[in-house]
């Protein structure tokens, strides 16, 4: 559960020129290599460790554990199922999760 947000600043002259491309790129067919898939991998395994380095991380944590009902070993097996996932998998989720029909635009500033 979350929410994906995309913050650009443009000139109102280029305003739907923008949109069009945000939405196009956003909209696109998932394309991921093995190489940027454990990137990624690897800076969330790595990010795991911040999470507990103060009590106020310690209290989120196991308030993410609640809210979500997540298993109390989910943070120590969260690598392993990290690895698990393929570009494949990531394919299928963004098809499923993210369509021009469920998304919302916001402008503002001077329109």
């Amino acid at each position: 559960p979350g929410m994906l947000y995309i913050r650009t600043i443009v000139s109102q002259d280029r305003l739907a020129e923008a949109e069009a491309e945000i939405s196009k790129v956003v909209c696109a067919p998932a394309v991921i290599s093995n190489d940027e898939l454990a990137q990624a991998r690897n800076a969330l395994i790595t990010a795991l460790i911040n999470q507990f380095e103060s009590n106020a991380g310690i209290a989120r944590a196991f308030l993410l554990l609640e809210r979500y009902s997540l298993p109390a070993d989910h943070f120590d097996a969260r690598a392993q199922r990290l690895a698990k996932i393929t570009p494949a998998d990531i394919k299928e989720a963004v098809q499923r999760l993210l369509h021009k029909e469920a998304l919302i635009t916001i402008c503002a500033g001077r329109l």
